[in-house]
């Protein structure tokens, strides 16, 4: 995960023009009424808030003008990427970017647009959103979207492996927040996340921990920034080789993650924390981790996402030496991969095995990894 957009809520919001009249009798004023709703779902529902940005999606095509349709397609890709939907969150990004014109929103959508790449392997042409979307910050006079991007960038650094770098932006994030003109909590707000990132950065973990654990006194989104800060800890410590540290921290962000309604965030953090288990030998926690991220998609979910969760769940249990339930999951996977096509199945197969992979090498080098007083433990 990135850094929070929670910061960009009131920009999107103040974008919604507000009618005047009851919603059944103006269509401005239902799509007002809309987007009152995205925004109060973003910080507590996130699932739920893209549904209000399509329905004022709806309303803007049909009854008003690009304004409005550019500011919901803001709202509908800042809902998807909560929800880590990253190619639904881009096609709205880029019919937005058609639509609107004014330097500061530009520089909101590049910057997501950014995040998206990153998220999807695209790491250069991420860095070339991102340095678009500084170009507009400061054309558009935007210090806290400015700021954001230097997070951003410094993040995608240091996901790079570049850490002297990342903490370089980092500074210069902390530099523009220094000199925005906010109330001193807000401002303590957006620097302690700075100050989370330059320590994941420096490997100060244990510094890291203290500071999402102060997030309820320096958040008002506490919920989500919370999970995604752990989050991020969590895959931290991971490529670190620091599992047990590790499963602290994404068992957390699990937890903060349904607090906060963002159950399709949920996913990503629950297979790590079923690898993580497996690589200590909890067996018992691992498998139900496995079995807790397949019943996700259960409702919603692709037979092919399915596919890849028994996958998960039938390399647990031969591991464990489980015979009897990997026989009953080799049942329910031959059954979901007959309805799935053969560009899926390919699909489900193949990232089974990258993230087995990736794991093997974490697990591989997890007894030549130091004891060190930079654990959260």
């Amino acid at each position: 995960p990135r850094s929070t957009l929670f910061p960009y809520t009131t920009l999107f919001r103040s974008m919604f023009p507000r009618g005047g009249l009851e919603p059944s009798s103006d269509p401005s004023a239902e799509f007002a009424s809309c987007c009152d709703a995205w925004a109060e779902a973003m910080a507590t529902q996130a699932q739920s808030a893209a549904e209000h940005a399509e329905r004022a999606l709806v309303l803007a095509a049909r009854y008003l003008g690009d304004e409005e349709r550019g500011a919901a397609y803001y709202a509908l890709a800042q809902a998807y990427w909560v929800s880590s939907e990253f190619g639904p969150c881009e096609e709205a990004i880029h019919r937005a970017l058609r639509v609107v014109r004014d330097p500061e929103p530009r520089a909101v959508l590049l910057d997501l647009q950014g995040s998206c790449e990153a998220e999807n392997g695209r790491h250069r042409a991420g860095f070339r959103s991102y340095r678009a979307a500084a170009v507009a910050a400061i054309d558009g006079s935007a210090p806290g979207v400015l700021a954001h991007v230097y997070e951003n960038i410094g993040l995608h650094l240091l996901q790079r492996g570049h850490r002297r770098f990342a903490v370089a932006w980092f500074d210069r994030a902390e530099t523009a927040i220094e000199r925005m003109n906010l109330e001193i909590g807000e401002k303590i707000a957006r620097l302690f996340k700075v100050q989370f990132w330059r320590m994941i950065a420096k490997r100060e973990f244990a510094g890291a921990y203290d500071v999402v654990q102060r997030c309820d006194e320096l958040s008002e989104e506490k919920l989500f920034v919370r999970a995604s800060l752990m989050h991020f800890l969590g895959s931290a410590l991971v490529q670190e080789g620091l599992l047990n540290d590790a499963r602290i921290a994404l068992a957390a962000g699990v937890r903060y993650y349904r607090e906060a309604g963002a159950i399709r965030a949920v996913a990503p953090l629950l297979l790590e924390l079923a690898w993580c288990n497996r690589a200590l030998g909890q067996w018992t926690q691992a498998v139900e981790c496995f079995t807790e991220y397949r019943d996700l998609f259960e409702d919603g979910g692709t037979n092919a996402a399915i596919a890849t969760a028994l996958l998960h769940l039938i390399d647990c249990h031969t591991a464990a030496g489980d015979q009897r339930n990997v026989e009953r999951r080799r049942r329910e996977l031959a059954l979901a991969l007959a309805l799935t096509n053969p560009t899926d199945r390919d699909g489900a197969h193949k990232e089974f095995a990258a993230t087995r992979e990736r794991w093997t090498r974490i697990i591989a080098r997890q007894d030549s990894v130091p004891s060190s007083g930079s654990s959260i433990t």
